[in-house]
């Protein structure tokens, strides 16, 4: 068994929501994408679904209609689904957000175990000090590509 996968086992239990491993699913791209991406993915499609939501989480569905307004439908008439749909796209996004330190380490971990690479004690401290400073605004690749400097 790779020394990873009890790294990476234990960073998936401190995640706080329910969805930043999915970043595990991405190689590329801007990490505020991937971050809207995984959040637009998991967006429930089935009223039903989303009804169910709304009981526990009717703040994010007042937040969504105050930040992007009222959604209407081809009738110009208030979409409430839709709206809903905005809320828990916000809440899921605000989760991995909130993750984020955590699933930045998720990914590198993830990288280095699937992809057999073996870090020393100062490759490890290396690549923690990078991923400290890791934004948004930051590609994946960026990662994979430090990972491959230090590598070498």
């Amino acid at each position: 068994m790779n020394k990873y996968h009890e790294i990476v086992k234990a960073i998936k239990e401190q995640l706080t929501g329910d969805y930043a491993d999915n970043i595990c699913n991405y190689n590329s791209g801007y990490i505020c994408d991937v971050i809207s991406e995984i959040a637009d993915y998991n967006v429930d499609i089935y009223t039903n679904d989303l009804l169910d939501w709304l009981k526990n989480n009717y703040e994010w569905f007042e937040e969504a209609i105050e930040q992007f307004g009222e959604p209407k439908d081809s009738r110009g008439k208030f979409n409430m689904i839709i709206a809903i749909q905005q809320g828990q796209f916000m809440q899921i996004e605000h989760s991995l957000y909130d993750d984020f330190e955590e699933m930045i380490k998720l990914y590198a971990y993830n990288y280095l175990r699937e992809n057999d690479i073996d870090f020393n004690e100062k490759q490890i401290y290396e690549l923690e000090n990078y991923l400290y400073n890791i934004d948004s605004n930051d590609m994946l690749e960026q990662i994979n590509d430090k990972i491959e400097e230090i590598k070498n």
